[in-house]
């Protein structure tokens, strides 16, 4: 029994996406959509890459397209070849099909890395909190002559993982 295989890649967050490999007679591309600013058809050329910006907590999706010539723009099958977290880094390898049926089934023909930027996000400016009152300064400003002060800071979790 194989693995099952779908024509979208779904992810939340900042990723950098870069096409590593292509062993494909047809051209390809991929396609995202549901992202901030950064929606598009991009080349499925070796080297081509790009930093796909997060919709807030809303997933986006990647699609691998590849044109045989005939019928136009159709989508490959995708699968998620690795998945590692070294540190705060992770490194998604996701590889193509583009002969949903038959063919040699090699999951070779675009293959991509996907690399996450960032693990946290601070929405706002700290914040100087004066301890004995535990009350924000005005404007938030530090000052000196009261002595010490806490730094109250919003910060929010934009790693994709808990």
């Amino acid at each position: 029994m194989s693995p099952p295989y779908v024509s979208t890649y779904d992810l939340t967050g900042k990723w950098r996406f870069t096409v590593i490999q292509k062993q494909a007679a047809y051209s390809q591309r991929f396609k995202v959509s549901g992202s901030a600013g950064t929606d598009g058809t991009y080349s499925g050329n070796v080297g081509s890459s790009v930093v796909i910006n997060a919709n807030e907590d809303h997933p986006w999706t990647v699609k691998i397209e590849h044109n045989d010539g005939s019928t136009g723009w159709q989508p490959s099958e995708v699968r998620e070849r690795s998945n590692t977290q070294t540190g705060s880094q992770i490194e998604i390898v996701i590889e193509s099909e583009d002969i949903p049926v038959g063919g040699d089934r090699d999951f070779t023909d675009c293959v991509m890395k996907a690399e996450k930027i960032g693990m946290i996000d601070i929405p706002s400016r700290g914040n100087a909190i004066w301890p004995t009152t535990m009350q924000m300064m005005p404007e938030g400003i530090f000052e000196k002559a009261l002595g010490r002060y806490f730094l109250a800071i919003r910060v929010k979790n934009i790693w994709t993982r808990p």
